[in-house]
């Protein structure tokens, strides 16, 4: 899919914005005020949309399958932190998720909740608005209760597991789709400098967003 196709949707002029290596897969869609931190990875069908109200998300945040992010108009803002993954399905509503956060598939979080850092939020669980989730937790039902406390540099040391894996996965992915005659990629544009080898192996640097035809758009500013 072309650049436009897959981030570059303004809302009266304002474009989302993403660090390094970040991952969007061809069906992902990226809307006005967005700004993401690095690697990032927003997986097929999923839809991160700063239309009404501003988005911000942290470094190594995974946004699964089919999710939906968005805020509500001049009321409720989408704050999301680091190392968070939110499951297939999910949707993240005009709320704030702290680092260290997992976020189960097909779960919601309404307008203006908090949910405290190294938590997790069971599937299929509807967190209403204005509720708090307190650290180190697991929530779970309709609406939400708490289950049990969990162990911080357990949850912590899981959730960046977690994020890491998807990250791995993502450039691996990078890799396979645009297996390509790198000779001709590096001789027909100046933004294709080099290949390294880095911990996600071969990552290719450049200073903007690259789109080849047939692969997914991936940023290495």
């Amino acid at each position: 899919r072309g650049l436009g196709d897959v981030y570059k949707r303004q809302i009266k002029g304002i474009s989302p914005k993403f660090g390094k290596n970040c991952f969007f897969a061809e069906s992902a869609t990226l809307i006005g005020e967005v700004i993401m931190g690095d690697e990032v990875s927003v997986w097929y069908h999923s839809v991160v949309r700063g239309d009404v109200n501003s988005i911000k998300i942290g470094n190594k945040v995974n946004i699964q399958d089919g999710a939906v992010i968005h805020a509500t108009y001049k009321t409720a803002k989408t704050n999301i932190g680091n190392n968070v993954s939110i499951g297939h399905n999910a949707i993240v509503h005009g709320c704030t998720i702290d680092d260290n956060v997992l976020v189960g598939m097909g779960s919601i979080i309404m307008d203006n909740s908090i949910v405290g850092s190294n938590s997790i939020i069971a599937a299929g669980s509807v967190v209403t608005q204005n509720t708090i989730i307190s650290p180190g937790s697991i929530f779970e039902g309709v609406p939400p209760r708490k289950i049990k406390d969990i162990d911080v540099n357990l949850q912590r040391n899981e959730i960046e597991r977690i994020a890491e894996v998807a990250f791995e996965s993502a450039m691996s992915r990078t890799k396979k789709l645009c297996s390509i005659d790198k000779a001709n990629v590096l001789e027909s544009t100046e933004l294709w400098r080099n290949i390294i080898s880095e911990k996600a192996k071969k990552i290719i640097d450049a200073t903007g967003l690259i789109v080849l035809p047939g692969c997914i758009a991936v940023s290495y500013t």
